[in-house]
């Protein structure tokens, strides 16, 4: 009974949110300043689908950022995230930068991008040898043999910019 209190007790308790903390819920997301250049420096970041159970599956991906807000990954037509988001278009995307400790969370609906050209252009800036450090590494999809290369557009409706150094 003393347990079940302690653990009451410890689920009470509230978190004041960091100083610099935004975080919108709009249909047509747009980033703030900050946000949008966060989004725009970094290239990993771990893309959360739902599947057909209901559970949650985290993955990280190389993505790219559009003009229009999109966020873009590529992906084997046959992984799980694939098969989850053509299920369940709702998607989770968190990037985070352990240097400066800031974070970036997305959501939003994500689908299969159906222009080729523009298609072509995403595989070709992800698909590329990526700078880690003193090493060059290239996107785990490029290890996956589970189907055709397919291009996720993700829609973002909200998301939520924090920054823990201003705790």
């Amino acid at each position: 009974m003393e347990n079940m209190q302690i653990e009451r007790d410890k689920k009470d308790k509230t978190v004041e949110p960091p100083v610099h903390q935004e975080d919108f819920t709009t249909p047509d997301t747009t980033f703030s300043q900050d946000a949008k250049i966060f989004l725009a420096s970094h290239d990993i970041g771990v893309v959360s689908t739902i599947d057909q159970q209901g559970n949650v599956h985290g993955a990280a991906v190389y993505y790219t950022v559009g003009f229009d807000n999109e966020i873009f990954f590529v992906t084997k037509s046959d992984t799980h995230k694939a098969q989850d988001i053509l299920t369940y278009h709702q998607v989770a995307l968190t990037v985070f930068d352990q240097q400066t400790m800031k974070t970036l969370q997305v959501s939003g609906n994500a689908l299969l991008e159906q222009d080729k050209k523009l298609s072509e252009e995403i595989m070709h800036r992800i698909l590329r040898p990526h700078l880690a450090g003193k090493h060059v590494t290239v996107p785990p999809v490029l290890h996956i043999s589970a189907g055709e290369y397919v291009v996720i557009c993700i829609k973002p409706k909200s998301y939520k910019y924090h920054d823990y150094k201003s705790w």
